[in-house]
């Protein structure tokens, strides 16, 4: 769930404050239109301040300092918004805001009740969607999505809902096999989320739910590479046939087993770094900016894990997601990071792209032929155990 909620905040400061649409353009506003606009900008401006703010803080206890705006009632807000006007066409949009306000929140699964009751038809309802697939708890996401896929009559929300059936799949997939292997997982999820729906999760045939997944991203690419670019990705501002290639080449490339992606840029002080240049070591690589509080609390173990493997066959790298070189360089003084970082320009840069990272941190673990053996190794038991097996291995 953390990770979901990592890519969740980034996915929505990639939003603009007002997306255009046909119908506002040829109709007058509602006076609910108005108003859902109006909140919306003034959410989203909160949420730029913050982060400002916060990028701009010189350490991370400064940064501590701000709190991040309630999404809570800003989803309540609009939820209310919907129910009162349920008819006008406004109301679709007040309804995708309040999953586009709060994951997983308190208002969340019934706004998915909403859309599937009401507006699954609704040519509005696409940009909502992938956030909603980054939800694997809900029962109703993996069904609203299929349903959403085979009844809407747009080409452009049914593209969308192809990839984003597919990510859930894949999500789905990922989480059945974590339970698998983790008994304390699957009782804990049973327990917030009911016995039967987490003993059907875990039991899923998870390698049809992959080749599924791949299937629909190749219908996405195959059929709607002509859809219109005004509806764009969230993240990575890609219309949904180019967001099914991207996510397809990481389930077939991105994997265990498969050479990792060369990387060839500069680090965060402008000197030239490749990947390949430290092929013959075991390479953790790491995702990392200063304003992922969970990558900063990684830090004090990276920073040991490091100073314990001197002079062993291994680097710590990292790619780096700020954009604010100046905080960059502070933080990286204080907490006396000691490895080499690529540096990528922000959570959207080229790197990050090509390694489809949705969620930060993000961690590779790759042999001493550049073969990627690990993935979301971000563990410190499991980071260690990676680092050491592979060591020991000789690869």
């Amino acid at each position: 769930m953390l990770e979901a909620t990592i890519a969740f905040f980034t996915a929505v400061m990639m939003l603009p404050a007002s997306p255009a649409r046909e119908v506002q353009q040829s109709q007058p506003k509602s006076p609910l239109q108005v108003n859902c606009d109006a909140l919306f900008s003034e959410m989203m401006d909160a949420y730029q301040k913050f982060t400002n703010d916060t990028h701009r803080a010189k350490t991370a206890e400064d940064a501590r300092k701000f709190v991040r705006p309630d999404g809570t009632a800003y989803a309540a807000k609009f939820l209310a918004m919907a129910k009162e006007h349920p008819d006008d066409p406004a109301a679709v949009d007040a309804t995708v805001r309040v999953i586009l306000a709060d994951f997983g929140g308190p208002h969340w699964k019934e706004a998915i009740q909403r859309i599937k009751a009401r507006y699954i038809r609704s040519a509005r309802i696409g940009e909502a969607l992938r956030l909603i697939a980054m939800d694997t708890t809900p029962p109703e996401v993996e069904p609203l999505l299929r349903d959403i896929l085979k009844e809407n009559p747009s080409a452009e929300v049914r593209a969308q809902s192809a990839v984003a059936l597919a990510q859930n799949l894949k999500r789905l997939a990922g989480e059945a096999e974590h339970m698998r292997e983790h008994p304390d997982r699957f009782g804990h999820a049973a327990s917030k989320y009911g016995l039967e729906e987490m003993t059907r999760l875990r039991d899923r045939d998870t390698a049809a739910m992959r080749r599924e997944a791949e299937a629909l991203l190749e219908r996405a690419i195959r059929e709607y590479a002509q859809v219109s670019n005004r509806s764009r990705d969230l993240r990575e501002g890609l219309n949904p046939a180019e967001t099914a290639a991207a996510e397809l080449r990481s389930m077939r490339d991105l994997i265990v087993g498969k050479p990792a992606p060369e990387i060839d840029g500069r680090d965060v002080d402008g000197k030239p770094i490749k990947l390949s240049d430290y092929r013959g070591k075991v390479v953790v690589l790491s995702f990392w900016a200063t304003w992922c509080g969970p990558c900063m609390q990684m830090v004090p173990h990276e920073r040991e894990l490091v100073r314990r493997m001197e002079g062993k066959s291994f680097v710590l790298l990292g790619v780096n997601g700020d954009e604010d070189k100046e905080r960059l360089r502070h933080q990286s003084k204080e907490q006396q990071i000691n490895w080499r970082s690529f540096y990528d320009g922000g959570p959207d840069g080229p790197i990050s792209r090509s390694w489809n990272v949705q969620g930060w941190p993000a961690v590779f673990v790759l042999d001493r032929a550049g073969t990627i053996r690990y993935k979301g190794a971000r563990d410190e038991k499991k980071m260690d155990e990676a680092v050491e097996e592979l060591l020991k291995a000789g690869r």
